[in-house]
């Protein structure tokens, strides 16, 4: 189902649309170009956006990246510091592989 706004868009709605079209973006990336397995959190939750793991490695093992997405120009400072807590908490969830890249 495809949704449909009407411009102007409130400035929510464009940057939960906008954040989610660059997390899609970035997995595409790091599954067709790396050849990670990638999953994407979604928004509501309290976890990383997204989380790699080398191509035939479980889900179960640790990954070797985490990352969230944000939504903000080149001279934006995170300065909410709830959101900036809240994003170093999401990180901090994993041990990560020490692996290096194959």
């Amino acid at each position: 189902m495809v949704m449909t706004y009407r411009y102007p868009v409130e400035r929510e709605k464009y940057s939960k649309i906008i954040g989610g079209l660059r997390v899609r973006n970035i997995a595409e990336i790091l599954k067709n170009d790396f050849g990670f397995m990638v999953n994407i959190n979604a928004v509501e939750t309290n976890r990383p956006d997204l989380v790699a793991w080398f191509k035939g490695t479980t889900f179960a093992e640790k990954p070797y990246l985490a990352a969230e997405i944000i939504n903000w120009k080149y001279d934006y400072e995170l300065t909410d510091i709830n959101r900036k807590d809240s994003m170093i908490r999401n990180l901090r969830q994993y041990e990560y592989t020490q692996n290096k890249f194959p």
